[in-house]
């Protein structure tokens, strides 16, 4: 079976894969550009994104803005005009003005997790940026609906739903991401994509539901889209492309991992998280808590 066009507004992807944003300095313009002008949605992490500045240890927001706007221009010069979009954590710094570098520069769609982007409506307004949140549950994604309808008569363009087996900083205790059976989860999928399609009719556009976690190959994409899904969303299947920064690093966990494998991994942010058996933070070490830490690995790359 052809895989369907993800439609956001007016942007089209000709394929229905959005790329999931990875920092620090993981998804910059090269893979971003790549995925992108292979038709899937290209995504650019703004964690971070200056690590590699002369300045950035004195001048930090300043070299972060500096570089996000220049890989989204690099990345849209890459894809040859390509769907761009870049993954601002709602825990950032500085996060309005994250928000305003990325429409200046003319990324076409903002995702926003690590918290619920309340705001964001408020920030996009007037410009044509496509926008999603990043939700683990019904709750949040009533939560949001029902206080972005109340106060600015809007919804977002696009929903993304990042489950259990998701990478990153998700919506669950510890012991939720616990185990290997996740299959109850689907039926949460379900009732989140019922609700946001229910908001649909009344505000006159089609939104789609992309679901991320535990993507690895087309059965299952073909799994997530037999749920209601539009898309979805991978990250570490992406590892490996040449596009990516360090990516020899990867390559040579991933080597070792398992297909099926995934470790939990303690985020600096104290928010569960999880990611395959090639991961390199593996079994209940803590990551470091400082992001300066990694700076000389990956500036020396």
């Amino acid at each position: 079976m052809k895989l369907k066009p993800l439609q956001i507004g007016n942007l089209v992807a000709r394929i229905p894969i959005i790329q999931g944003g990875m920092g620090i300095g993981i998804s910059l313009s090269g893979l971003a550009g790549a995925v992108a002008k292979e038709g899937g949605v290209g995504v650019i992490s703004a964690a971070q994104p200056g690590f590699n500045e002369p300045d950035f240890r004195e001048n930090t927001q300043e070299a972060n803005m500096r570089a996000l706007g220049r890989e989204i221009r690099k990345a849209k010069e890459i894809s040859n005009n390509g769907v761009i979009g870049v993954n601002i954590m709602c825990a950032l710094r500085h996060y309005k003005e994250y928000v305003r570098c990325c429409i200046e520069n003319g990324a076409d769609l903002i995702i926003s997790g690590a918290g619920l982007p309340t705001l964001l409506p408020e920030l996009v307004q007037g410009s044509k940026i496509k926008f999603a949140p990043i939700v683990s549950s019904l709750k949040a994604i009533q939560v949001l609906f029902k206080l972005w309808t109340r106060r600015y008569h809007t919804v977002s363009d696009f929903v993304v739903i990042e489950g259990p087996m998701a990478g990153g900083h998700l919506g669950f205790s510890p012991e939720e991401v616990q185990g290997d059976d996740f299959s109850d989860y689907d039926e949460e999928i379900k009732r989140i994509i019922a609700y946001v399609k229910s908001f649909e009719e009344p505000f006159g556009k089609q939104i789609p539901v992309i679901v991320g976690g535990g993507v690895y190959d087309r059965s299952d994409i073909d799994h997530a889209l037999s749920l209601g899904a539009d898309g979805v969303q991978m990250a570490t299947r992406f590892c490996c492309d040449r596009g990516m920064r360090c990516r020899h690093i990867f390559q040579a966990n991933v080597c070792r991992g398992k297909k099926r494998g995934y470790c939990h991994c303690k985020k600096s942010c104290w928010n569960a998280g999880t990611g395959n058996s090639e991961c390199l933070y593996s079994g209940e070490r803590n990551r470091p808590s400082a992001c300066n830490t990694l700076l000389p690995m990956l500036g020396a790359l």
